[in-house]
């Protein structure tokens, strides 16, 4: 059984003349739980490529610039071959945390399909005007907001959005340090 990329219409795409409600809430379980395992899996393997890329960042800091004389850059060809890999590190980490928002979003959205084919509208991602009242402090107001149901057909969820940016921080940084090693082997 697959299911097509929703469109504009995915309830009208979804054809329930086949299948009984039982089976579809099975295969939404499955979705909606995919989606789930795929940000978890994405937050893992991202945290671990962040990791990698900041360790780049504390050996060029310790190792390559000179504390005694800051700016002084004591090894450029070490501080470049480090920061092209820290480069690339982060990178990776942000395809990965792109490649898994869109695995999750195409979970969800066809798990929003089958929800809306069906008429279970609790199971969409809708907030309540109840819940937007109840939130009266700003880091709880905040808190929701960053947990906030999305449409995943128009909308990457704030975790991925968030990964996404510390990965590219990271790659920018090790940009930055790979154009400081170049220029200082430029100035020899």
């Amino acid at each position: 059984m697959s299911y097509a990329v929703p469109s504009a219409e995915p309830a009208a795409a979804f054809e329930t003349s086949r299948r009984n409600e039982a089976a579809d809430l099975e295969i939404w379980k499955h979705l909606a739980s995919s989606g789930g395992t795929d940000k978890n899996t994405m937050i893992t393997v991202t945290m671990w490529l962040l990791a990698f890329s900041a360790t780049a960042l504390g050996y060029i800091g310790t190792e390559t610039i000179n504390s005694a004389a800051p700016g002084f850059v004591v090894d450029p060809d070490r501080m470049m071959a480090v920061s092209l890999l820290g480069l690339l590190i982060s990178l990776v980490a942000t395809y990965v945390t792109l490649l898994y928002g869109g695995y999750s979003n195409r979970n969800w959205a066809k798990a929003d399909c089958i929800a809306r084919a069906h008429g279970w509208w609790d199971l969409l991602p809708a907030s309540s005007s109840e819940e937007k009242a109840s939130r009266a402090r700003t880091l709880v107001r905040f808190s929701w907001d960053l947990a906030r149901p999305c449409n995943p057909e128009t909308t990457l969820a704030p975790v991925f959005v968030a990964f996404a940016g510390l990965a590219a921080l990271s790659a920018v940084t090790h940009f930055i340090f790979l154009c400081w090693s170049f220029y200082t082997l430029l100035r020899k």
